[in-house]
């Protein structure tokens, strides 16, 4: 069981909120890219809050760095994964699709 993810959903019995630029980057990560161009950003309507983005899909339990020693590298948890299916499901994707 992913715990982050659970203390964060379960806070008010389960809600996920995910701005737009969380499923962008969401979405890069679940492709395997970490990083984001500018030209994708300006694209997708977004500015460039990497950074403190991921380290919030991190808090949600969504994303993990698995080293230590690279900790701007992010990889999908199982929730993570889900999550991304769910925003397929919803057509949430295609807007970000070049």
């Amino acid at each position: 069981m992913n715990h982050t993810f659970r203390d964060h959903v379960t806070s008010t019995k389960f809600s996920l909120t995910l701005s737009r630029s969380m499923i962008f980057h969401l979405l890069k990560i679940e492709g395997g890219e970490q990083f984001a161009w500018r030209k994708e950003l300006d694209a997708a309507g977004l500015t460039d809050t990497s950074v403190p983005t991921r380290g919030r899909l991190s808090a949600r339990g969504l994303v993990y760095a698995p080293d230590p020693e690279n900790p701007g590298i992010y990889q999908l948890t199982t929730a993570g994964q889900l999550v991304c299916s769910l925003l397929r499901e919803a057509g949430l994707h295609e807007e970000f699709e070049s």
